[in-house]
Protein backbone atom coordinates (compact mmCIF):
# COMPACT_ATOMS: atom_id res chain seq x y z
CA UNK A 1 0.00 0.00 0.00
CA UNK A 2 1.40 3.21 -1.24
CA UNK A 3 1.95 6.02 1.47
CA UNK A 4 1.16 9.65 0.99
CA UNK A 5 3.79 12.67 1.79
CA UNK A 6 1.69 15.61 1.59
CA UNK A 7 1.99 19.55 1.41
CA UNK A 8 -0.23 22.24 2.28
CA UNK A 9 -0.08 25.74 1.20
CA UNK A 10 -1.58 28.90 1.86
CA UNK A 11 -3.48 31.18 -0.85
CA UNK A 12 0.22 33.25 -1.55
CA UNK A 13 2.08 29.68 -2.27
CA UNK A 14 3.67 30.09 1.48
CA UNK A 15 4.43 26.52 2.45
CA UNK A 16 2.57 25.45 5.78
CA UNK A 17 2.28 22.29 6.87
CA UNK A 18 4.17 18.87 5.46
CA UNK A 19 3.09 15.27 6.58
CA UNK A 20 2.62 11.73 6.01
CA UNK A 21 -0.08 9.24 5.96
CA UNK A 22 -1.90 5.89 4.92
CA UNK A 23 -5.12 7.32 4.57
CA UNK A 24 -4.83 11.21 3.48
CA UNK A 25 -8.68 11.89 3.69
CA UNK A 26 -8.90 10.61 7.21
CA UNK A 27 -5.68 12.67 8.57
CA UNK A 28 -6.63 16.20 6.71
CA UNK A 29 -10.06 15.67 8.56
CA UNK A 30 -8.18 15.32 11.82
CA UNK A 31 -5.72 18.71 10.61
CA UNK A 32 -9.20 20.14 10.18
CA UNK A 33 -10.47 19.65 13.34
CA UNK A 34 -7.85 20.65 15.96
CA UNK A 35 -5.07 22.89 14.04
CA UNK A 36 -5.88 26.60 14.29
CA UNK A 37 -3.40 27.41 11.16
CA UNK A 38 -6.17 25.13 9.03
CA UNK A 39 -8.00 27.64 7.95
CA UNK A 40 -4.77 29.12 6.19
CA UNK A 41 -4.35 26.43 3.38
CA UNK A 42 -5.89 27.03 0.32
CA UNK A 43 -4.03 24.28 -1.84
CA UNK A 44 -2.12 20.26 -0.95
CA UNK A 45 0.16 18.73 -3.42
CA UNK A 46 0.43 14.79 -2.65
CA UNK A 47 3.29 12.71 -3.47
CA UNK A 48 3.01 8.74 -3.38
CA UNK A 49 5.51 6.96 -1.82
CA UNK A 50 5.91 2.61 -1.59
CA UNK A 51 6.60 2.39 1.86
CA UNK A 52 6.53 3.44 5.73
CA UNK A 53 10.07 3.94 5.64
CA UNK A 54 10.70 5.56 2.37
CA UNK A 55 7.60 8.27 3.09
CA UNK A 56 9.70 8.98 6.53
CA UNK A 57 12.65 9.49 5.00
CA UNK A 58 11.19 11.91 2.91
CA UNK A 59 9.12 13.72 5.27
CA UNK A 60 12.33 14.71 7.15
CA UNK A 61 14.15 15.59 4.24
CA UNK A 62 11.26 18.08 3.26
CA UNK A 63 11.25 19.50 5.97
CA UNK A 64 14.82 20.21 6.79
CA UNK A 65 14.42 21.76 3.76
CA UNK A 66 11.60 23.57 3.01
CA UNK A 67 11.24 25.05 6.31
CA UNK A 68 7.56 24.98 6.82
CA UNK A 69 5.72 27.68 9.10
CA UNK A 70 4.12 25.18 10.96
CA UNK A 71 5.90 21.91 11.53
CA UNK A 72 7.62 21.38 14.51
CA UNK A 73 9.41 18.10 14.33
CA UNK A 74 12.50 18.60 12.14
CA UNK A 75 11.92 22.05 11.58
CA UNK A 76 15.15 23.28 12.63
CA UNK A 77 13.69 27.18 12.22
CA UNK A 78 13.69 29.14 15.42
CA UNK A 79 10.14 29.40 14.98
CA UNK A 80 9.99 25.60 15.03
CA UNK A 81 12.58 25.11 17.52
CA UNK A 82 10.53 27.72 20.05
CA UNK A 83 7.30 25.91 19.28
CA UNK A 84 8.52 22.76 20.39
CA UNK A 85 10.37 23.95 23.39
CA UNK A 86 7.18 25.87 25.05
CA UNK A 87 5.05 22.71 24.19
CA UNK A 88 7.59 20.62 25.77
CA UNK A 89 8.31 22.65 29.08
CA UNK A 90 7.49 20.54 32.47
CA UNK A 91 6.07 17.45 30.23
CA UNK A 92 7.54 14.30 31.23
CA UNK A 93 8.02 11.43 29.24
CA UNK A 94 4.99 10.50 27.07
CA UNK A 95 2.61 7.45 29.06
CA UNK A 96 3.16 4.08 28.79
CA UNK A 97 0.18 3.28 26.95
CA UNK A 98 1.88 4.87 24.05
CA UNK A 99 4.40 2.41 23.78
CA UNK A 100 2.41 -0.47 24.14
CA UNK A 101 -0.08 -1.11 21.08
CA UNK A 102 -2.47 0.36 18.65
CA UNK A 103 -5.80 1.84 21.00
CA UNK A 104 -7.34 0.82 17.39
CA UNK A 105 -6.62 -2.56 16.30
CA UNK A 106 -4.31 -3.63 19.22
CA UNK A 107 -1.23 -4.23 16.88
CA UNK A 108 1.69 -4.14 19.15
CA UNK A 109 3.56 -1.05 18.07
CA UNK A 110 5.00 1.77 18.48
CA UNK A 111 2.81 5.43 17.50
CA UNK A 112 3.55 6.45 13.81
CA UNK A 113 3.48 9.89 15.25
CA UNK A 114 4.25 11.32 18.91
CA UNK A 115 4.10 14.96 19.55
CA UNK A 116 3.57 17.20 22.33
CA UNK A 117 0.74 19.71 22.00
CA UNK A 118 -1.59 21.93 24.05
CA UNK A 119 -3.59 19.18 25.15
CA UNK A 120 -0.67 16.73 26.25
CA UNK A 121 0.88 13.87 24.74
CA UNK A 122 -0.36 12.83 21.04
CA UNK A 123 0.00 9.74 19.62
CA UNK A 124 -0.80 8.75 16.03
CA UNK A 125 -1.47 5.49 15.30
CA UNK A 126 -1.64 4.47 11.21
CA UNK A 127 -1.84 0.73 10.91
CA UNK A 128 -5.23 0.07 9.96
CA UNK A 129 -7.43 2.04 7.75
CA UNK A 130 -8.58 4.93 10.32
CA UNK A 131 -5.95 6.67 12.01
CA UNK A 132 -6.58 6.37 15.85
CA UNK A 133 -5.73 9.59 18.05
CA UNK A 134 -4.80 9.03 21.58
CA UNK A 135 -4.09 12.34 23.70
CA UNK A 136 -3.01 12.01 27.47
CA UNK A 137 -2.00 15.37 29.44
Amino acid sequence: MSQALYRFFDAGGRLLYIGISLNPGVRWKQHRADKPWWTEVATVTVEAHLDRTAVQAAEREAIRAERPRYNVAHNQTPEGGARLASMLTGMAEPPARFRDACPGCGDARLPDELYADEAGWVAVYDCCENWTREVAA
